[in-house]
């Protein structure tokens, strides 16, 4: 997930001393779904909780998502992936 802030050491400082903490939050609630459900075996899809991110967080992460091939899409607080 290289457009993700968690994809090099540099990415990672650059969120460490920024003010957009809350969309790199969602990146990891994302990217622990997928792990979790790629662990559980030959699985497909995974849902994420949006609950408490803002919508330009959950609008950022989605577009990030999208642009790296993933279907995704959003209801409620809820984001839905498949791959």
């Amino acid at each position: 997930m290289s457009a993700f802030v968690f994809g090099n050491a540099q990415s990672v400082r650059e969120v460490s001393a920024g003010t957009y903490k809350t969309e790199a939050a969602l990146q990891a609630v994302v990217i622990a779904a997928i792990a979790a459900v790629v662990a559980t075996g030959e699985l497909f899809t995974c849902t994420a909780s949006a609950s408490g991110y803002s919508q330009q967080d959950v609008n950022n992460v989605m577009r990030d998502l999208i642009s790296q091939g993933f279907t995704a899409t959003y209801s409620g607080t809820t984001i839905t992936l498949a791959w």
